[in-house]
């Protein structure tokens, strides 16, 4: 330990033992900063939802998907838990869908007057 402790003073051309000393903590600070960083996070990776395809959805699929994405203000990139992009196809999808028909019961047929 000692003589590379020399080395290292005698190669930042210093003289003195308490240079010396003071050059070799330097030198372990900056040792320690170097190595006692915390890795790189990795990359972002995109969490938000942007599955099943829209053309495979059924229209009972595709209006409550169109439903929950209107819940949310598109904010950058996302709409809530949903890509941004991924909501707007499925709400051009579902107001592109044919109007689908409900059929009511018949009423009766005489008109009642309400007094």
């Amino acid at each position: 330990m000692f003589d590379l402790f020399k080395v290292v003073a005698d190669s930042l051309f210093v003289k003195s033992y308490a240079d010396r000393r003071a050059a070799l903590a330097l030198g372990w600070v900056a040792w320690l900063a170097a190595c006692g960083q915390a890795p790189a996070p990795p990359p972002a990776t995109s969490r938000l939802i942007n599955t099943p395809p829209i053309a495979k959805l059924n229209p009972d699929q595709l209006r409550g998907l169109a439903a929950r994405c209107n819940r949310y203000a598109p904010e950058g990139p996302a709409r809530g838990p949903y890509e941004a992009k991924y909501c707007e196809d499925a709400i051009a999808a579902w107001s592109d869908s044919p109007i689908q028909m409900l059929r009511l019961p018949d009423r009766p047929s005489s008109p009642q007057i309400m007094r």
